[in-house]
């Protein structure tokens, strides 16, 4: 199968793109060649693509394009700028609000190229620390309070912290504390993807702040014992509400209300939609 891969370089699309692509490569035989927006096409003239895949608005016409010139089927993992008739496929996080339809697909948040861990140790936690969003405020206080009791509540766990971009400068005046209660603090800036990546696999526990919605699904994809960290609500959202549905389910945990002993299947929806194209679309396997 030939897979084209249309991206605006921006990392959460690019990791769209490669949890679907790399699903669909433990499947099948895949040639995936990938193609920005913003570079001129360095693709062979031979090149004839069987999937098209983009996630980001911007790839949306793009995409169509190469499919006008070079045949396929276009495959979106965001929601359609264009008319939707005009796309094979859509594949939506079901947070978006999007009906499944012959065109679309839901799935439980945006896909992602994180596996199930076997190495995962129970006393490893990981900390990932966002900051405000359209949908969330920032109280550090009320953060770092829930941060040392949860460190109290499991002193056996070595906990890990790290923030992101969005991460407010007044943050780092608590980290002094935190370390004090023994939780490693890594900034963001003393880390890398594979940092991440490899963290995800080492650790039986992660928290994560609930604006952070990315970095929640993938967790959840790990297989590790996920918790959400509370963050002032400034409007309820869809994200919130399937958060709060997740919670209610115990897939996750919450402070105060963690069940440290109850374990769930990964989430592993880039396997489950790989799964699904090649049922629809059989002929692409050969």
């Amino acid at each position: 199968m030939n897979i084209l891969c249309v991206t605006d370089d921006k990392s959460g699309h690019v990791s769209q793109l490669r949890g679907l692509a790399e699903a669909l490569g433990r499947l099948t035989p895949t040639d995936t060649r990938w193609q920005s927006i913003y570079q001129p096409s360095g693709l062979d003239p031979s090149f004839r693509p069987d999937l098209i895949l983009g996630a980001g608005r911007r790839t949306h016409w793009p995409a169509l394009k190469m499919k006008l010139r070079r045949g396929g089927r276009v495959v979106l993992l965001s929601k359609p700028t264009l008319p939707q008739w005009l796309f094979d496929l859509c594949v939506l996080p079901r947070h978006d609000g999007q009906q499944e339809s012959r065109r679309v697909v839901n799935t439980e948040g945006a896909l992602n190229p994180i596996l199930p861990s076997t190495e995962a140790d129970p006393d490893r936690g990981l900390l990932l620390i966002g900051g405000p969003s359209n949908y969330y405020g920032w109280d550090t206080d009320s953060l770092v309070q829930q941060l040392l009791q949860l460190q109290a509540s499991q002193p056996q766990i070595r906990w890990t912290l790290t923030t992101s971009r969005r991460t407010p400068d007044t943050f780092p005046a608590a980290i002094p504390q935190l370390r004090a209660a023994g939780i490693d603090v890594v900034p963001l800036e003393e880390t890398d993807h594979q940092w991440l990546l490899d963290h995800f696999r080492q650790c039986g526990v992660i928290w994560v702040t609930e604006d952070s919605v990315s970095m929640v699904y993938e967790a959840l994809s790990s297989g590790a014992r996920v918790g959400l960290l509370q963050m002032p609500l400034l409007k309820a959202n869809r994200l919130s509400d399937s958060f709060r549905h997740l919670a209610e389910a115990g897939r996750l945990m919450q402070i105060g209300s963690a069940d440290p002993t109850r374990q769930f299947a990964p989430l592993q929806e880039a396997d489950r939609i790989a799964k699904l194209l090649l049922a629809r679309w059989p002929a692409e396997q050969e």
